[in-house]
């Protein structure tokens, strides 16, 4: 009776360890499906928190926002890291680069950035009101307003999408950038 209880015993944790390992080969992930799912789940993270910044208002179909130069510098997307490290030792926070400078376009970068997001994210705008506000050499305070409206907003959104823009690269149609362009420009003269 023991040999049997024991016969029983060694069969029926055999064939448990036998549906177990059966029931993990069946419902278990490959490595690479565990991967693609961790990434999508990261991705739809990143998107619902894109979908809601804190620095847009939106009401009536409008959206406003402001984009103060004071509280960042600009570097060029191709600089190095160290390249970036010295620049920032050698700028001073509230300096405003020079329209004749090659490197004008201070501060585009983010408010681009910005303005993308906006569009892409929230379907429900047509028109959108920039206030840019910057300090100039001289210590003055500037301001300038930009409106992008439909027929810009359908621009960017036509040239770029959700995918492109989380991967960093997205696309500013040529009209846009000149009103950025224009609206940076006209800040401290």
């Amino acid at each position: 009776m023991i040999y049997n209880l024991f016969y029983l015993k060694k069969h029926f944790v055999l064939i448990s360890a036998l549906a177990l390992l059966m029931s993990f080969s069946l419902s278990g992930q490959t490595k690479k499906e565990k991967r693609q799912q961790k990434m999508f789940l990261k991705k739809q993270k990143k998107i619902e928190k894109l979908k809601n910044p804190e620095w847009l208002i939106i009401k009536d179909s409008i959206g406003y926002f402001k984009d103060d130069k004071r509280s960042y510098t600009e570097m060029p997307s191709v600089t190095t890291s160290s390249e970036r490290l010295q620049k920032t030792y050698a700028t001073e926070r509230s300096s405003f680069k020079n329209s004749n400078d090659s490197e004008s376009r201070f501060g585009s970068y983010f408010l681009e950035k910005k303005i993308i997001q906006a569009v892409l994210f929230k379907t429900e705008l047509k028109n959108l009101t920039i206030e840019i506000i910057a300090t100039c050499n001289n210590g003055s305070n500037a301001e300038s307003k930009l409106f992008l409206f439909k027929k810009e907003i359908e621009a960017i959104r036509k040239s770029n999408d959700i995918d492109n823009f989380l991967a960093g690269k997205y696309k500013i149609p040529f009209l846009v950038e000149q009103n950025i362009s224009n609206s940076i420009k006209s800040l401290c003269f």
